[in-house]
C-alpha cells in the first residue's frame, strides 16, 4: 500500500506559472512608471511664480513702446 501523504504529484511553485507573471507584471510596471514619473517631476521642477506677477506685467507693458499708433 502506498502512503497517501507522500505523493509524486507535487504542484509546481507559483512562479513557474506564466499566468501569474501576466497578472503581476501589469501592476509592477505601473509602480515602476510612477517612481520614474516622480523622479522626473522632482528633478525638473518649475520655477516658483513671483507673488507680484500682475504688477510686474503692468510694469513691462509700460516700458514697451508700441510700433504702430493705435487706430
Amino acid at each position: 500500500m502506498s502512503n497517501p501523504t507522500t505523493s509524486s504529484n507535487t504542484p509546481a511553485p507559483w512562479w513557474k506559472f506564466g499566468h501569474v507573471w501576466l497578472v503581476v507584471s501589469g501592476p509592477l510596471i505601473v509602480v515602476v512608471a510612477s517612481f520614474l514619473t516622480f523622479y522626473i517631476a522632482v528633478r525638473g521642477m518649475d520655477p516658483i511664480v513671483d507673488e507680484n506677477y500682475y504688477q510686474a506685467g503692468l510694469d513691462i507693458n509700460k516700458s514697451v513702446v508700441p510700433t504702430t499708433a493705435p487706430r
